[in-house]
């Protein structure tokens, strides 16, 4: 199962994170005076762990943190103090495991964890509450609903879970094996701390282990119901539902009733007539034979009066040859055109008329060989 990602620090806000840890006082040496015995000189063993702890903040300050993690928990391990507590967390979360820096963080909080000038110095305190929280926001929370009467164990990655100490009663896989936790058990819910990234998670109970595996991304608060070794009861069939006698079938209306129906409702729309394109090609072809008369006619009128002025009787001169093959097919072309332009007219208005009539429902068109008759009543 998915969460929903929030923002992760990019690089340069690590670099900034890093510089702050290095000039904080927390990698700095535990307080001397803790160290001291009652004559006033270190132990042998605290001056070990100062020497260490000093090797550990220079390889920190290099970026070398996984040499620095195992200086510090050698120096923890001589002189156990809050402040290398708090700086091991710190290793482990440039390590990526911030699950274990939560762990090692939330402990160096705990005020009963640790003798008197042992704990975190105001400052450090306060820096640490800080870091707790970025880790949290770097963190799954997955809370488990187990569907059981029974009580249980639980394993997560192989590990039993054990209190993240933000004081929410959150649990976190056991980050140290060599610290020894007893099983704890669960009765019904519990919430887990998780890195990003996939982990298996076994249930253990007295009828038997029920695993599964959980896809976690860091931010976001999850809820997951769990039955254990229930299963899924049948789904009972739906009554039958008789379905209800058809209704019988309503007698014809009157036939006046069914006339008045007919002449509210609205036409039929009709698709469209074959003699609307041949009107409108007709009126085109009458329109350019009734131009093509028009030019050719006053082509007519002006050369027959150039001809009238040079011939007499009829007969012209021969240098006028031209002009009156000119005069000619003029006057043929605006006979021609004009015709063209009667025709063309006469036969658009015919094919509109023929659309008019083939809209109307109560009109029919009768063609025969020698007539053209409408039927019907307007």
């Amino acid at each position: 199962m998915r969460l929903v990602l929030p923002h992760v620090l990019g690089p340069t806000a690590c670099l900034l994170a890093l510089s702050i840890a290095l000039s904080d006082p927390v990698f700095a040496a535990p307080d001397a005076s803790a160290a001291t015995g009652s004559a006033g000189a270190a132990s042998p063993e605290a001056s070990e762990a100062r020497r260490r702890f000093r090797e550990a903040s220079s390889a920190a300050e290099s970026g070398q943190w996984q040499a620095a993690l195992k200086l510090y928990r050698s120096a923890y391990a001589l002189y156990p103090h809050a402040t290398t507590l708090y700086n091991i967390g710190y290793c482990h979360s440039q390590l990526g495991e911030s699950t274990r820096a939560l762990y090692y963080t939330s402990q160096a909080l705990d005020p009963g964890a640790f003798p008197a000038g042992r704990t975190l110095a105001d400052e450090r305190e306060a820096a640490a509450r800080n870091f707790q929280q970025l880790l949290l926001e770097r963190l799954g929370s997955v809370t488990l609903t187990v569907e059981s009467k029974r009580p249980f164990l639980l394993k997560v990655d192989g590990a039993p879970p054990v209190p993240s100490g933000t004081g929410d009663g959150s649990f976190i896989p056991q980050p140290d094996a060599s610290v020894a936790h007893e099983d704890r058990v669960f009765l019904e819910r519990v919430t887990l701390r998780l890195d990003p990234g996939s982990h298996e998670v076994v249930i253990v109970a007295e009828d038997g282990s029920y695993g599964r595996t959980l896809e976690v991304v860091p931010g976001q608060t999850i809820t997951i119901p769990w039955s254990l070794g229930s299963e899924p009861e049948p789904a009972k069939a739906a009554p039958a539902v008789l379905a209800p006698p058809p209704a019988p079938a309503a007698p014809p209306p009157p036939a006046a009733k069914a006339e008045r129906e007919r002449s509210i409702a609205p036409a039929p729309e009709h698709e469209s007539s074959v003699y609307r394109p041949l009107a409108l090609s007709s009126f085109v072809v009458g329109g350019a034979g009734l131009g093509l008369g028009l030019v050719s006619g006053i082509v007519v009128l002006t050369t027959g009066h150039q001809l009238d002025d040079v011939c007499e009787g009829g007969a012209c001169p021969e240098e006028e040859s031209r002009a009156v093959d000119r005069y000619r097919i003029a006057a043929q072309l605006t006979n021609v055109g004009l015709w063209t332009g009667v025709v063309g007219g006469a036969l658009g208005a015919g094919f509109l008329l023929l659309d008019r009539t083939d809209d109307q429902p109560g009109l029919s068109v009768s063609v025969g060989a020698s007539r053209v008759e409408l039927q019907g009543s307007f």
